[in-house]
């Protein structure tokens, strides 16, 4: 046993080492190193999608939880099923939650850590479509006062909001007219102001409401060249003031070897504490 506490802490001290090194020699990151390896990526990839595929049959929801799961997905523009996507975010976690019974065997205290690392990997992976909707979101509303801008400009001399919305589509390339191509559509199969309704639940943004109110409004015949000047400058204000708060919310970013020199001097320590906890019993029992 006594070894294995041994072999423990040399494993974690040169872990720590490792870390330093890296730091001082700025070494790229692991997703930069990582590329070069493309092809072993590409298989792993192929495994875990078939592992991901098979227990996503075995996967419980609820219809409320797979409608929202679906809802988040689709405004993500991720393409999994509600089923595979929590498949994807169990098995990471579970492949970690295994890593505490050996180290329980080891030492019960230390199991808590894999234990921890597996329920943050979880929440992590489970989270990963509302960001990537989020980040679509933010992307869709500091494009909308240059598209509020050219609205104000060409309703002026051209009352067909159809048309303008598809023809400034065809001069950009986004989130935002990516949404704007299935309005279109939508707007030329059916009813057009659903299609702006449907626009506006799926991106569930104030702003973007606001927009939509005003085209529902033009569609109906009234004139709104005023709302949609006065909607860009409030849009453009609103814009300026968010990345302003933003700048000063802003964490500086904590570098990838700092969290690992940090984790790995934080289970040292619990190792180092272990094998003094074990070599204390083993004399008191020796003396019994």
């Amino acid at each position: 046993m006594k070894y294995i506490w041994l072999a423990l802490l040399a494993f974690f001290l040169f872990a720590m080492l490792y870390c330093i090194t890296a730091i001082a020699l700025k070494t790229p990151p692991w997703k930069a190193s990582l590329a070069y390896k493309h092809t072993t990526k590409k298989k792993s990839s192929g495994i875990f999608s078939g592992m991901v595929k098979w227990l996503a049959q075995y996967v419980p929801i609820n219809r409320y939880k797979e409608t929202e799961i679906q809802r988040a997905l689709t405004a993500a523009g991720m393409k999994e099923t509600p089923k595979e996507y929590v498949a994807a975010a169990i098995i990471p976690s579970a492949t970690v939650l295994l890593l505490a019974i050996p180290v329980y065997i080891i030492n019960p205290l230390l199991s808590v850590i894999p234990l921890a690392f597996s329920i943050y990997l979880y929440i992590h992976k489970y989270n990963i479509a509302n960001r990537q909707c989020d980040n679509r979101r933010r992307e869709i509303e500091k494009e909308l006062p240059r598209f509020v801008d050219y609205m104000a400009s060409e309703l002026k001399s051209e009352r067909n909001v159809l048309e303008l919305i598809d023809s400034y589509k065809a001069n950009y390339n986004s989130p935002l007219t990516e949404e704007l191509a299935i309005t279109v559509s939508d707007m030329r199969t059916g009813n057009q102001e659903q299609a702006l309704h449907n626009l506006e639940t799926r991106i569930n943004s104030s702003m973007l409401s606001e927009l939509v109110r005003g085209l529902q409004s033009e569609i109906r015949g009234n004139d709104m060249k005023a709302y949609f000047d006065n909607l860009g400058y409030k849009m453009a204000d609103a814009w300026k003031e968010r990345i302003k708060q933003e700048a000063l919310k802003k964490e500086p970013k904590l570098n990838m070897m700092s969290l690992m020199l940090f984790l790995c001097a934080t289970i040292t320590v619990f190792i180092i504490l272990g094998f003094a906890v074990y070599s204390s019993a083993s004399q008191i029992g020796g003396s019994l």
